[in-house]
């Protein structure tokens, strides 16, 4: 891997859900964050941000703002090849 990488962070959209589910799978299943169902990835697509490299999904994080000041990071995940 390159000592620098430039990665393009941004909103998620609908058309990203295929990739976030394909990203979010495992480590669902391997017991290190909680499941996200396609279902719910719509409802919550507006939480996500995504990480870019040449058009490919490499990361993910959604952000809950319960308010006055307190948000819950969920769903953090960097694609194994490049943590």
């Amino acid at each position: 891997m390159p000592d620098h990488v430039n990665a393009v962070l941004r909103a998620a959209t609908p058309q990203d859900i295929e990739k976030l589910l394909e990203l979010l799978t495992p480590p669902a299943e391997a017991g290190l964050i909680l499941p996200r169902s396609r279902d719910e990835l719509h409802k919550s697509i507006h939480c996500f941000t995504v990480a870019e490299l040449d058009n490919r999904l490499v990361g993910c994080v959604a952000r809950r703002d319960f308010g006055n000041g307190l948000v819950e990071i969920r769903s953090l995940v960097v694609d194994s090849a490049w943590q």
